[in-house]
């Protein structure tokens, strides 16, 4: 008998995609899923959906719940997950046929706690040079290192977990965060385990929409960023991984710090991001990997603010 996978689905005005996504989800070569729709409070027709869904395939459970954002969603699956590993997938996106099998066969072939996939975004492909078992303090440098490994970026939907260690850890979704939290529960699961296996397959097909969430509250979630990022600085050991985030933390920094001296929103953190600027100037100033601009944009806001507003300004308003 082959383990069980709780595959959950966070739902939430997807009704012009929801149908292909449980397709996807329900012809998987791998037959024995547990599969989880969070309906968060949608106010379209993707409630119905779901239903019909549940009626039609005996696989399917439905969870009805007020609207508490995906984190909310995922964490109420989890909540009701029975399966021995447990992966996501978002109701506008859509899986490969042998995606879960080929996850479930890398972590139990190779004695890993995690396997992660390449996935299509915006008709770009981004997989595995091999499969392969790396460790999970590499995985976490990886997931940071963007440019140079974007196939382990931090998202959940190209992953198989396994459910005891997400439940032994205490891993879940923070709700506060509507932005990069995938990234920060798979900070967390890393954390605890050993071992990742990347397995070179294109399985998953990410949906690239404007109006969704991370982008419909650019301000809000550049404000959130803030804090996020200050947290992975202070929980990561390795300097080396601390250097991949200052990095990818960089243009978080600048989104945040423009809230304010462009569109005068979110002053408080528009100085907290001015300040981490600051504290990592020297080394933006001596890394190979900003560019001249973003250096200079550092030195600008650093030492000659009034001098960055002005082109700035220029820049969106001139």
């Amino acid at each position: 008998m082959e383990d069980i996978i709780t595959v959950i689905v966070p739902v939430y005005k997807v009704e012009d995609y929801l149908d292909r996504c449980v397709k996807s989800i329900v012809s998987q070569t791998y037959k024995n899923l547990d599969i989880i729709l969070v309906d968060d409070g949608s106010p379209d027709g993707s409630p119905q959906i779901c239903d019909f869904w549940a009626e039609k395939d005996q696989r399917i459970r439905v969870i009805h719940k007020a609207n508490g954002g995906v984190s909310s969603a995922r964490n109420a699956g989890l909540n009701a997950a029975i399966g021995k590993y447990v992966g996501f997938v978002d109701g506008d996106d859509c899986v490969l046929p042998d995606m879960f099998e080929k996850l479930v066969n890398a972590v139990q072939n190779d004695g890993t706690q995690l396997a992660a996939c390449g996935y299509t975004l915006a008709e770009n492909k981004f997989i595995p040079s091999e499969d392969k078992v790396i460790s999970a303090a590499q995985a976490l440098e990886d997931m940071f290192n963007i440019k140079e490994h974007p196939e382990f970026e931090g998202f959940v939907w190209n992953k198989l977990y396994l459910l005891d260690d997400v439940k032994k850890y205490g891993v879940q979704f923070s709700e506060e965060l509507s932005m990069c939290e995938d990234t920060l529960f798979n900070f967390e699961y890393l954390s605890h385990i050993s071992d990742v296996s990347l397995v070179k397959l294109c399985g998953y097909d990410y949906t690239y929409r404007q109006d969704s969430v991370m982008r419909l509250k650019p301000v809000e979630n550049d404000f959130k960023m803030i804090g996020l990022i200050d947290y992975f600085l202070e929980n990561i050991a390795e300097s080396r991984t601390k250097d991949y985030v200052v990095r990818w933390a960089y243009k978080y920094w600048i989104k945040a710090a423009d809230d304010y001296i462009v569109y005068k929103k979110g002053k408080e953190f528009s100085l907290k991001a001015i300040d981490r600027i600051k504290k990592y100037k020297s080394f933006i100033l001596n890394d190979s990997y900003f560019t001249r601009v973003e250096k200079l944009f550092a030195v600008l806001l650093c030492n000659f603010k009034f001098i960055y507003k002005t082109y700035k300004k220029f820049k969106y308003f001139g």
